[in-house]
């Protein structure tokens, strides 16, 4: 059964390495990986696509009850649902790639623009709860790594390893600072960005960004990847993973 698929989940602040330690961690153990983020953006694809307003709660309801189908697929799998409008195509290491009505959007949907909606489209009860069992459908053997903010708190509560991922403000801005190639000018800009998207993420209402209980915390801001990945790697061996 799906459910005793054990899981790795990462959550954390923006730009602290979530979605870098689950790609390494996939690549090591050779799991599949669940992108939160991913989901969310090809919401606000969908939505954009088929001009539903986010201001309107009825028609985004019924679009998302009637019209989104998403299904999810795995290397050594066929899709399940062939007239599913969008279908994930997952590889073990951690890759996707997105179709929406046979069409490969898996770059469209990485762009800023489309990261904005995402960002809005999370803050939705709707949205959140229609992609609760999409997200629970990337649990596949051998396992999983789930990257994202509620991931040990919501979507995969029994978790067998739950990290909670740190950097500190200056470091995190440092590192999307290079992630965009921009200049140092942009730094106080990037950091005041991030610091916003701190407090709405744990000020939220809805599946606030917080540590489950039983989570490890993790603190990246001085470590490099690979030190950060040996670092998960431990903690899994001591959890009898891997």
């Amino acid at each position: 059964m799906s459910d005793k698929v054990p899981v790795i989940a990462i959550d954390g602040t923006a730009a602290s390495g979530k979605g870098t330690l689950a790609m390494e961690l996939c690549r090591q153990l050779m799991w599949y990986r669940l992108d939160s983020g991913l989901l969310y953006r090809i919401v606000g694809y969908m939505l954009r696509e088929n001009d539903v307003s986010l201001e309107d709660q009825v028609a985004l309801q019924d679009f998302l009850l009637d019209s989104l189908t998403i299904d999810v697929s795995w290397e050594d799998t066929t899709a399940q649902n062939q007239s599913a409008v969008v279908s994930i195509a997952v590889d073990i290491e951690g890759g996707e790639k997105v179709r929406v009505s046979g069409v490969d959007v898996t770059r469209t949907i990485r762009s800023n623009e489309i990261a904005k909606l995402a960002s809005r489209v999370a803050t939705m009860e709707a949205v959140r709860s229609c992609l609760i069992p999409v997200q629970r459908s990337f649990r596949h053997a051998p396992g999983l790594v789930a990257d994202g903010r509620d991931m040990g708190t919501v979507v995969f509560p029994d978790a067998v390893v739950k990290i909670f991922l740190t950097a500190n403000l200056a470091e995190r801005a440092r590192r999307r600072q290079r992630q965009l190639s921009l200049d140092d000018k942009s730094l106080a800009k990037l950091e005041d960005s991030l610091r916003q998207r701190d407090q709405q993420d744990m000020e939220r209402e809805l599946a606030p960004l917080r540590p489950a209980l039983d989570a490890i915390h993790l603190d990246s801001s001085e470590l490099t990847i690979d030190q950060m990945t040996q670092r998960a790697i431990e903690i899994c061996h001591h959890h009898s993973i891997a």
